[in-house]
Formats: structure tokens, C-alpha cells, sequence
């Protein structure tokens, strides 16, 4: 699971956002039955974004910035895993 978030706010405040995000993530998913051993999480920051926003500002800045701010759930799943 990985977290990210856009380039607004300090590259350390953001460290720490992403983390958040994709261990509440992770969390959920072993709340939900998956193997505890078996999830991984990492928090990105704001690295690979998704958009480019030139020229806006305030709220029109966050809102086209929102697909920076998400979760990735990568599935590895190993032969022992299917059934």
C-alpha cells in the first residue's frame, strides 16, 4: 500500500501525510481478513503526481490537485495465495 500527496504543505510534513494515508489504508485491509505478515505500506509524499495545475490557485489549485492525493494498492500474490 502505498501513500501520496500533492506538493502543497513541507516535503516532511507530506512524508509524514502519505504514510498516514496508506497505513490507515493497510489497517483496513487487515481489518478485513488480510494476513497482517502480508501487508506492506509506505508513505511517498509527493512524488509521481498525476497533474499539472500551471496558472491556478487557492481553492481551484487543491481541487485539481486532488488526484495526487491517493492510495495505491499493489497485489503480489505468490502460488501459496491461490487456490
Amino acid at each position: 500500500v502505498y501513500g501520496y500527496t500533492d506538493f502543497q504543505g513541507g516535503r516532511r510534513y507530506n512524508m509524514e501525510l502519505s504514510a498516514l494515508r496508506a497505513e490507515s489504508v493497510a489497517n483496513y485491509l487487515i481489518s478485513k481478513g488480510f494476513p497482517e505478515k502480508k501487508v506492506f505500506w509506505k508513505g511517498m509524499g509527493e512524488t509521481i503526481p498525476e497533474t499539472s495545475c500551471p496558472g491556478l490557485i487557492n481553492e481551484k489549485l487543491t481541487e485539481c490537485l486532488l488526484p495526487d492525493r491517493k492510495v495505491v494498492i499493489v497485489v503480489n500474490p505468490t502460488s501459496s495465495d491461490i487456490k
